[in-house]
């Protein structure tokens, strides 16, 4: 049996073909029942689990802010079902760093040993969220809470327009990062980015030799650089070559990574926008 499982605003709430394009393809082998279900109305994770007719398959269609969730509500259980990805959704970092291809892939096993990112939430206490792509709270944080602003009020700004805006808007900050008990300062960072995988921001190739299967996990930052010059870096973070600056990128890695900045900055979690903070601990 599949069992598929959707996000109705996933591609900004044109899902829907997309879901029946999943049902076709599974609907493939006559000997399997297909039923659908809307992943926002399952409210007990463990009751729905606990419920699954045995030999059930799961399919998720939908991009990394789908996957974002799932991962979340799964945290805390074993014994999955089957579960497969199938690709929907604006974002799809995710997709892009995994070998496999096919329009149905298996995921179960990204689904274990992954990083926490755990940080002060606006109530003053201290949150845990995973993540499976990237975590940060620099210009990639002000872009996903400015695209969040927009698509609230329903603006009809584009992506490249709140990019650049946003780019305008944001001040780089002197930072600190602990990795495995090192401390490293930056001065003028604009990008501080814990990366699970290689990709983040639609295809930004931000931590080339990232492996999911690593017990550890990897830190961009993009520091001392001027504006103009971060906008001529941009080409090079997308193809991966940016490293080659080392005057500007710094990539670390380690299993406890704590980044602190002066003042706040807003949080994105696989592009998911959290809360202004000034500090977050990474640990996988």
């Amino acid at each position: 049996m599949f069992l598929i499982l959707y996000n109705p605003i996933s591609r900004n709430g044109r899902n829907t073909k997309v879901v029946s394009k999943a049902i076709k393809r599974v609907s493939r082998d006559k000997d399997e029942k297909v039923y659908s279900k809307n992943l926002l109305e399952i409210t007990n994770v463990e009751h729905f689990l606990q419920t699954l007719e045995p030999n059930t398959k799961a399919v998720i269609v939908g991009g990394d802010g789908t996957l974002h969730r799932i991962a979340n509500a799964l945290k805390n259980h074993d014994n999955l079902p089957p579960i497969y990805l199938f690709k929907a959704g604006t974002g799809n970092d995710f997709r892009r760093s995994i070998k496999k291809r096919g329009q149905l892939i298996l995921i179960n096993e990204y689904l274990n040993n992954i990083p926490s990112v755990f940080y002060t939430n606006q109530a003053g206490l201290e949150e845990e969220k995973k993540f499976l792509n990237c975590a940060g709270f620099g210009y990639d944080g002000l872009v996903c809470y400015n695209l969040d602003q927009a698509r609230t009020a329903k603006s009809h700004s584009n992506f490249f327009k709140i990019t650049i805006g946003s780019l305008n808007q944001y001040r780089p900050t002197d930072l600190k990062v602990v990795v495995d008990g090192v401390e490293h300062n930056f001065k003028k960072a604009w990008l501080i980015t814990a990366m699970n995988g290689q990709y983040f921001g639609g295809g930004m190739k931000g931590a080339p030799k990232a492996n999911r299967k690593d017990s550890d996990t990897q830190i961009l930052i993009v520091s001392n650089i001027t504006k103009n010059k971060l906008l001529l870096l941009f080409p090079s973070i997308y193809l991966g070559f940016h490293p080659i600056f080392k005057k500007h990128v710094t990539i670390l890695k380690g299993r406890e990574i704590i980044a602190e900045i002066d003042g706040q900055a807003y949080l994105q979690i696989d592009g998911e926008s959290g809360p202004a903070i000034n500090k977050i601990r990474v640990v996988k």
